[in-house]
């Protein structure tokens, strides 16, 4: 009997705060500003790893804004200083964009997935020159549910026509790894971002690396390099 061969990867699937690009930072500041601009008397003041892994929406919403009018302006409001900040501190992480040309080189489709929403997506991506490097994405005002609901999986693989067995999902928090797994694609969890190394590996992902460019050295995409370098 013939060894079973694993199955090819040929789609990676990114989270972007937190894992292609350090924008904790940006994301508190600016949801301070917003809250002192609409004089939001906070119920409750949302944690650092709140505000960097749920959607914005469910963040004011701890911090007690029900209200659809004041919703609508925070939402404004966040928009404005987070671009304005985000382009002044924030930046990709050590090692992302080589990496990233170094897969698409090598034939991978690249997409994101983020809780992140679109009209911010976008402007960051151009401002990080990392809009040419990727195939797809999909932002949390897209989608039904956002994470870990597999709705974002489940849209990109349609787009790109591949399917979850082929596709790995990195990501920083555990709403990435759970998303992934339950989407049936292959998980990497990257330490650096909202959740520790001891969090993410309850949720037993495939692989767990403390740096980006490490991902070309997980056996998946060493056997696609290999494969590239060989022809």
């Amino acid at each position: 009997m013939q060894p079973i061969q694993p199955t090819p990867l040929s789609t990676i699937v990114f989270d972007f705060d937190g894992t292609l690009a350090d924008t904790h930072q940006s994301i508190v500041e600016a949801f301070r500003a917003t809250v002192d601009e609409c004089r939001i008397s906070c119920r409750r003041d949302p944690s650092v790893k709140e505000l960097i892994t749920i959607p914005l929406s469910e963040a004011f919403e701890l911090a007690g804004v029900h209200d659809r009018g004041l919703l609508t302006q925070a939402r404004a409001s966040y928009d404005r200083h987070f671009r304005k900040i985000a382009a002044r501190i924030s930046r990709p992480f050590p090692g992302v964009t080589a990496t990233l040309k170094i897969l698409r080189q090598a034939g991978f489709r690249l997409a994101i997935a983020t809780n992140e929403l679109r009209e911010i997506l976008d402007h960051l991506l151009a401002a990080f020159e990392l809009d040419r490097l990727l195939d797809a994405s999909v932002c949390a005002d897209e989608v039904d549910t956002p994470k870990p609901a597999t709705d974002m999986i489940d849209g990109l693989l349609q787009k790109l026509g591949s399917q979850a067995r082929n596709t790995l999902v990195v990501g920083d928090s555990i709403l990435d790894l759970k998303m992934g797994k339950a989407a049936g694609c292959l998980t990497c969890a990257v330490s650096y971002g909202a959740h520790p190394a001891g969090m993410l590996s309850r949720c037993r992902p495939d692989w767990l690396i403390d740096d980006f460019a490490r991902l070309l050295d997980i056996e998946p995409i060493v056997a696609v390099l290999d494969g590239v370098q060989s022809n």
